[in-house]
């Protein structure tokens, strides 16, 4: 690892961050101090979180992520309250097992329009996804839920289906 002349590490996050806010790319603040590029991220994500821009593609894969987390727990927990099950440590360990499966659907479903959108995704894969776990779960719930008609939720039920494992 090639050394510049800092004093200690603090001078050496001082000059990414500082690197960082004038603009310069992470890989080029690699080549600048000569530090590996995952020290120089994780210095970036720990130290500056306002500082680190990404380029657009990973950034939006990272935070696409965190938001279908958030917009899965949400849904996932509406479907936990209105259900009826006297099991609630069931619909706990399904929840883990479920997201897994949602990112490989995510990843398989084509790139169109109709699965962009998390609000009509997420209600229909839950209620296939627990429905397939043998939790006894209502077409009318799913409407209730996702604001859909009856014509809409069997579209989307088959879209899901088609990539459904």
């Amino acid at each position: 690892m090639l050394e510049l002349n800092f004093q200690n590490n603090q001078e050496k996050v001082g000059y990414i961050l500082k690197l960082r806010k004038d603009g310069k790319a992470i890989l080029k603040i690699k080549k600048i101090t000569g530090l590996p590029l995952s020290l120089v991220k994780k210095v970036l994500i720990v130290e500056g979180k306002e500082n680190l821009k990404l380029s657009p593609r990973v950034s939006s894969n990272l935070l696409a992520r965190g938001e279908i987390l958030a917009q899965f727990g949400e849904w996932y927990h509406k479907f936990s309250n209105e259900l009826s099950t006297n099991s609630t440590t069931k619909l706990e360990h399904l929840k883990g097992k479920a997201i897994k499966t949602f990112f490989k659907i995510l990843d398989e479903l084509p790139k169109s329009p109709s699965y962009k959108h998390l609000n009509k995704i997420l209600p229909v894969f839950i209620f296939s996804f627990l429905r397939a776990n043998t939790i006894d779960v209502s077409i009318s719930l799913l409407q209730n839920l996702s604001g859909m008609d009856r014509h809409k939720c069997f579209q989307a039920l088959k879209r899901i289906n088609g990539t459904f494992p």
